[in-house]
This record gives structure tokens, sequence and C-alpha cells, in this order.
């Protein structure tokens, strides 16, 4: 045992120290690498927290992104309810305005059924107004027929008057026959020529009632003068002559006309409007009157009222002052309403119409 202790001490020789020391340099180097790796690891370390912090910086930018697009999301999803609410109210509204053209389509219709009513109406009164004013005419040419022989007869009248004061004068032995003369003196209305015959020469009584055989066609009596008796019985014929003469009334309704229409808009608003117009023998227009069934926005009875007054005195056909050129007569130019050109428009080319029927 003394020897293998001996031994031992004599293993620490430089080989042993060599082997030390180079373990030691390799744990040195061991520790150096681990340093270097943990350095590394550090660095790996810090580089991957600030990767992480640029990760979580745009992840929250993402995250802001994403809130302002839920947001646009919600304001986009709110207008399209908007819209969809719109567009079944345009349907509606629509579907509306499809059936109120389908009306007015058969309103137009009716009305236009009922223009041409109106026109073979408008004919067949204009057919009758023509014979009414030939009619007239003949009734004036015969009143002055007879207003001429009325005049003739008066002065006859006069004549046989003045002839019979101045029989009386002469004959006072014949006042009696005088006096009983004055009953026929209404017929010598028709007839004065023959009363002086009749008292101074009897048996040429025949030839005095040939004298005036051109007037009884406006008396229809000459087979009555003969007899001087008879005379009275004409008298009846001869007060009722004159009712030729209301005929002669009615020659002013010739020299003036009384026209009725109705005007019937649709758009821009739908209203009735009815015209009665006044006129002279010279299309003159002497009363004008429009008067508005119903109330339309901007149109009301006071400016009808106004419009209508420019008219009266005015010949038709006028011109609206918004169609007017520099070959229009001042007088044939009328002003329109305000803001109401075309009804106005419409109004003067009906006024224009009705004067040319």
């Amino acid at each position: 045992m003394s020897e293998n202790k001996s031994q031992t001490p004599a293993q620490n020789t430089p080989e042993n120290s060599e082997k030390k020391k180079v373990s030691l340099f390799a744990l040195i180097v061991v520790l150096v690498v681990a340093v270097i790796v943990m350095v590394a690891l550090f660095v790996r370390s810090n580089n991957l927290s600030s990767q992480l912090d640029e990760v979580n910086g745009q992840l929250a930018a993402s995250n802001t992104e994403l809130q302002q697009t839920i947001a646009d999301k919600e304001t986009a999803q709110a207008e399209l309810t908007t819209a969809q609410k719109d567009l079944r109210e345009a349907q509606l509204v629509l579907e509306e305005s499809t059936a109120k053209v389908a009306e007015l389509e058969a309103q137009l219709v009716v009305l236009n059924d009922e223009n041409e009513a109106n026109k073979a109406q408008v004919e067949t009164l204009t057919a009758e107004l023509d014979t009414a004013k030939a009619n007239q005419a003949a009734a004036q040419g015969y009143l002055d027929n007879v207003s001429a022989q009325l005049d003739e007869l008066m002065q006859n009248l006069g004549l046989a008057q003045s002839a019979l004061n101045g029989e009386a004068t002469e004959e006072p032995a014949a006042e009696p026959d005088v006096t009983e003369e004055p009953a026929v003196e209404p017929a010598a209305t028709e007839e004065p020529t023959v009363e002086p015959a009749v008292t101074e020469e009897p048996a040429a009584e025949p030839e005095a009632t040939e004298e005036p055989t051109a007037e009884p066609e406006a008396t229809e009596e000459p087979a009555a003068e003969p007899d001087a008796t008879e005379k009275p019985a004409a008298e009846p014929d001869a007060t009722e002559e004159p009712a030729a003469e209301p005929e002669a009334t009615e020659e002013p309704a010739a020299e003036g006309r009384v026209l009725t229409t109705t005007i019937t808009s649709m758009l821009p608003d739908e209203y009735t409007l009815d015209v009665e117009l006044h006129l002279d023998a010279n299309n003159v227009v002497t009363e004008l009157k429009l008067t508005l069934e119903n109330e339309v926005e901007g149109l009301t009875q006071e400016m009808l009222d106004a419009f209508a007054e420019q008219f009266v005195g005015k010949q038709l056909p006028v011109v609206l002052h918004a169609d007017a050129d520099e070959t229009t007569a001042e007088e044939q130019i009328v002003e329109g309403m305000e803001n109401q050109l075309e009804n106005s428009r419409s109004i003067v080319e009906m006024l224009n119409k009705l004067a040319e029927q």
C-alpha cells in the first residue's frame, strides 16, 4: 500500500497538468461560446421584441381600420335601407302616375269625343245663324218697305187733312158729312187721297180708288176702298200692320253676338274655365267674362278679371304681347297674365277662334 500511495503523486505529471490545462481551456472556450450564444440570443430577443412591437403597431392600425370599416359598413347599410325605402315609394308613385295617366288618357278620349260633338253642334248652329241672318235681312227689307209706305201714308194723311180742312171752310153745308168722315180717318192713314173725292165728286170715287193701287201691297186691302163705308172694316188691318216692327227690335242682335265656350286644361294643372264673349258687328269686344270653376295654384279669378278687362274695346283677332312682332298693331296687343303664359296664350287663341265663327 505504501507503494501505491507513492505512485499516486507520481501521476500528477506534466502530462496530467497539460490535460487539465486543455480541459480548462476547453471549458473557457465553452463558456465563451455560451456567452456569445447568450449575447446572440439577447440580440435576437431584442430584434424579436422590436418586430413584435412593430407587429403590435400594425395590428393596432389594422384594428383601427377594421373599426372604421365596420362603421362604414353600418353607414352603407343604413343608406341601403333608406335607398330601398325610397325605391318602394318611387314604385308606388310610379304605379299611381301610371294609373293617373291611364285615367287622363280616358278623359282625353271622352273630351275628344265631346269636342267632335261640339264641332258638329257649332256647324249646325252656324248654319242656323246664317239662316237667321238671311231671315233677318229679309225682315229688315220688308220693314224698310213698310216704313217707307207708312211715311208716304202719313204724308198723304197730312195732305188729306189739309184738303179736308179747306173743304170744311168752303162748304159749310157739307159739315154733317164731314163729322161722319172722321170715323173713316184711321183708315185714311192707308188711303188718304180718297176722302176729298168722297165729298166733292162722288161720281169720280171709283177713279180715286184706282190711284193708290201701288200701296195696297203693304195694307193688302185694295178691295175695300171703292166703298167709303167699308173703310172702317179695314181699320184693324191698319193697326195690325206695325206687327212687323218687333222684328226691327231684333235688328241690334244682328249687330252683336254673344258666344260662350268652356276651356279645359290638363297641364300643368287641371282646371275648367267658362268663357262668355260679347262682340259687336265689327268683332269689337264689348264684354268678356272668364269664370274659373275650380281653384288652381298660381291662377286666380282676380287675375282672370284683370286679363279680361284688356280685351274690352279691342277688335278680334288680338295677339299676345309675347307673340307680337313689328307688324302687329298696338291696339291688337294684350299683356299676358304673370307666370301664366301658356294659359294666356290658350285663352287668346280660343277668343280668336270664337270671333271667326
